[in-house]
């Protein structure tokens, strides 16, 4: 009764900077796939405005260059770089980069994605190996290429970006909702391997949020109720951040008022 009372034209999302002090994030060698625009971007620049040593990782070297400029102007700890991570070659190169520029990777951000909208009997091997290559394999690759050094320093953390779409079905998105599906698969197993360790994996599910990619899927929908990028961004400093010490094997479901049901929200990232 008391949800149905929420008058949503009038709801603003509040997106003031969080006063809670976290703490271990500061000179945090941090990779954020996918981190040249939308919620990597976001993430990447509240971590480096955090102090964290930050490298940011995408195909199109002019995005990445953009983004490195514009978190410039409130940190020196940024780095860009352009990888396929779905080639093994890159991502190792990518690695080496991170290594040489900042030193031991203490945290991987998996945001990296591709999607698109086809109907089953529309879509082509080539449509379905492509996006699963991306965000199931770059995942795999990037999580390897960073695994060892965390085992012998028995310290890191893995964070992994599923989606809305990872806990119920949508319609003509069946490769995007798999992988997304995989997504949770690979951090609850990777989370129970790796524990005792003392590396963390966990996983951030968001619903609608506000991406060229998204979007781009979405035509002609409302999207005054999305999210923006910067609404999850915290979501990854507390993650990142020694406060979460008691969160692992975690999927993290960052619906907002999609939780409940409430019209107007509630699809895939």
């Amino acid at each position: 009764m008391f949800l149905g009372l929420i008058n949503l034209e009038n709801y603003k999302f509040n997106r003031k900077e969080i006063t809670m002090e976290l703490h271990g994030i500061k000179d945090k060698v941090v990779i954020v796939t996918g981190g040249a625009r939308g919620l990597g971007k976001a993430a990447a620049a509240a971590l480096a405005n955090n102090g964290a040593k930050v490298a940011i990782v995408s195909r199109t070297m002019s995005e990445v260059n953009s983004a490195v400029d514009e978190i410039k102007k409130k940190s020196k700890y940024i780095l860009g770089i352009s990888a396929d991570i779905s080639k093994e070659e890159d991502v190792k190169r990518m690695v080496k980069k991170v290594n040489e520029e900042f030193g031991i990777v203490d945290v991987l951000i998996n945001n990296a994605a591709v999607t698109f909208r086809k109907k089953l009997i529309d879509t082509t091997t080539e449509d379905w190996d492509k996006l699963i290559a991306v965000n199931l394999g770059g995942m795999f690759l990037c999580t390897k290429a960073v695994l060892g050094p965390m085992l012998k320093r028995k310290s890191g953390k893995i964070i992994n970006v599923s989606s809305r779409a990872g806990n119920q079905p949508f319609e003509e998105h069946a490769a995007y909702c798999t992988s997304k599906y995989g997504i949770i698969g690979f951090t609850e197993s990777m989370a129970m391997e790796l524990v005792k360790n003392n590396i963390y994996v966990n996983c951030v599910s968001p619903d609608r949020v506000k991406t060229k990619m998204s979007t781009s899927s979405c035509e002609g929908e409302d999207f005054s109720h999305w999210f923006e990028p910067e609404d999850l961004a915290h979501v990854f400093c507390f993650l990142v951040s020694d406060e979460s010490k008691t969160i692992n094997g975690a999927n993290i479901n960052a619906y907002g008022f999609a939780a409940f049901g409430i019209a107007g929200f509630g699809s895939m990232v």
